[in-house]
């Protein structure tokens, strides 16, 4: 399975855990389209505040 259909198949359960509880099972339809773009990199680094005070 692609890295694509992954990524909608987790968005799509996202939220359906999210309307679930506002609108009821079934009262609702979604669809989740994705595009990836892999010529474009962005990163995060967290720092944690433990290891930050130790230094």
């Amino acid at each position: 399975m692609g890295l694509q259909v992954r990524m909608e198949e987790k968005l799509r359960g996202q939220l359906d855990t999210l309307l679930t509880p506002i609108l009821g099972q079934g009262n609702f339809t979604s669809e989740i389209q994705l595009e990836l773009d892999m010529d474009d990199v962005t990163s995060a680094r967290r720092a944690r505040a433990d290891v930050a005070e130790k230094a």
